[in-house]
């Protein structure tokens, strides 16, 4: 699985040369693999016909997510990321991952949460 890395530093001038200085690197992960890990950790569960609810990272909270089922594919999560984006956050992506595993037997899951 591949990572994206997080790249911190700040630019340096001296002699009217420029250049940049990392201080940190640090991998950080896309939204669908946050969705997929949450999906590996059972952290998803369908509470109606179109309704889940998804158990935040860390346990704290649950996010209802609501499927539309309309013309454009529409979701919609309870959570800040996606209020304040308007675009799919990782409780979405979960969602996503569950419904190919479920309904169409497409497990792009895999093996244990690392």
């Amino acid at each position: 699985m591949a990572m994206l890395l997080l790249t911190r530093g700040h630019l340096l001038e001296r002699n009217g040369r420029y250049t940049y200085q990392v201080m940190m690197r640090a991998p950080i992960m896309t939204r669908d693999m946050r969705g997929k890990r949450l999906v590996q950790e059972g952290k998803v569960e369908r509470t109606g016909r179109h309704t889940w609810k998804v158990t935040s990272s860390d346990g704290s909270r649950q996010y209802r997510v609501t499927d539309w089922q309309d013309a454009d594919n529409r979701f919609e999560c309870e959570c800040y990321d996606f209020r304040r984006n308007k675009a799919k956050c990782k409780h979405v992506a979960a969602i996503h991952f569950q419904l190919l595993k479920d309904e169409f037997g497409i497990d792009l899951i895999g093996g244990d949460p690392k």
